[in-house]
């Protein structure tokens, strides 16, 4: 959001300028004049000497003021957003205090999530790649979302948050056992590739007879 002070000063800057124009225009208006080209310097400043300006920067000084006061009042600021929700964290995320299950539940599926991520694409089909990416992507940052939301309405500690933390836990245990199952089908898919390729090298190219133990066994 704008922040007061860079408002007022917007505020402040363009109503002085403003009070330039309009003198500037009134100076040309007086002396008969189309535009400033070649407006006399000294007339200028001789006029504003004389006092002809004053009402009109005293006029103008008042609406900077009155604009001032209300950018000042009514305009949001950074701290006022801070303060409506204290215990939201700079990046965002709430600072929760997790049961031991749900936990240690979080730290498995972000353990499994890393290990998908870091394996070959090879390892993966179709079918396996989605499922994964729906879960990265939609499943899990969907049901953060709803935990984080649910425990910021109920008092850390209480038996509220408790329940609500059981039912995230499930969840992700539920997860969890998906995600193994994905990591195992691309681990037996990679071994499978393993294995062919073994086979494919023993067939092609398969050790050499020795003559010697050939010539023996003839005799």
């Amino acid at each position: 959001m704008i922040n007061r002070f860079v408002a007022t000063l917007f505020v402040c800057l363009a109503s002085f300028i403003l009070t330039i124009k309009l003198m500037v225009e009134f100076f040309v208006w007086s002396e008969g004049k189309d535009s400033a080209v070649g407006l006399p310097y000294e007339s200028f400043i001789d006029r504003m000497q004389a006092g002809w300006s004053w009402p009109l920067v005293l006029t103008n000084m008042a609406i900077l003021l009155a604009l001032a006061a209300a950018s000042w009042a009514f305009l949001p600021t950074g701290e006022n957003q801070d303060d409506a929700r204290p215990d939201t964290a700079p990046n965002g995320a709430s600072q929760l205090s997790l049961s031991s299950d749900a936990s240690d539940a979080k730290t498995q599926v972000d353990s499994l999530v890393g290990r998908l991520s870091h394996m070959p694409v090879e390892a993966f089909d179709v079918t396996t790649r989605n499922e994964f990416e729906a879960i990265r992507g939609k499943h899990l940052p969907a049901l953060e979302q709803a935990h984080r939301e649910a425990r910021e309405t109920v008092l850390d500690g209480s038996a509220d948050a408790t329940a609500i933390d059981a039912d995230y836990a499930e969840s992700l245990h539920l997860l969890a056992g998906t995600l193994n199952k994905l990591a195992a089908d691309c681990s037996a898919r990679a071994r499978t590739d393993l294995t062919v390729q073994h086979r494919f090298i023993e067939m092609r190219h398969a050790p050499a007879a020795d003559p010697l133990s050939l010539d023996g066994e003839k005799r």
